[in-house]
């Protein structure tokens, strides 16, 4: 038994020895893939919006907007549709982008058609879409929820 323990030490390390440049130069690829992908020449990105339909206090709420506004993404705007004026999203909005100081462009906005053939959020969505500029050409949809990395909306819009 102890001649068979030694004999599967040996055989896996030098497996692991073996795999070792294997990952390194994986690795190196995948790290250089990357920084290329965010050294791209930004002027072939196309105009984006970003549309947040949000009901009630998320807990993440602050966070999702936060993660939204750091965005490494050179033409992008973000739209936010709230149910209501009463809704208790809105102090939460108004004071992250208060204390945020945005730089981009964020339009706030109350949901103003309940539509009856639709849920509250697709009511937004519609509203949200019928208010894009004309230049847009990408548009993506977040949830309140979602806590997205700086580079999310390149990589979403690059393919």
């Amino acid at each position: 038994m102890n001649e068979l323990a030694r004999l599967t030490f040996w055989s896996l390390l030098g497996l692991v020895i073996a795999i070792i440049p294997f990952v390194v130069v994986v690795t190196s690829r995948l790290f250089t893939a990357s920084s290329k992908q965010e050294s791209k020449d930004d002027s072939g990105l196309p105009k984006t919006t970003v549309i947040l339909s949000l009901r009630g206090a998320d807990p993440f709420l602050s966070d999702c907007l936060l993660a939204l506004l750091n965005q490494n993404y050179p033409a992008y705007s973000v739209h936010i549709i709230i149910d209501s004026r009463e809704d208790e999203a809105w102090d939460i909005v108004d004071k992250t982008l208060y204390n945020f100081g945005a730089t981009i462009p964020v339009k706030v906005s109350a949901l103003e058609v309940k539509r009856p053939t639709c849920s509250l959020k697709c009511s937004a969505l519609v509203q949200a879409i019928a208010d894009l500029d004309n230049d847009c050409e990408v548009v993506a949809f977040v949830d309140a929820d979602t806590l997205t990395h700086s580079t999310w909306l390149r990589e979403l819009v690059s393919p």
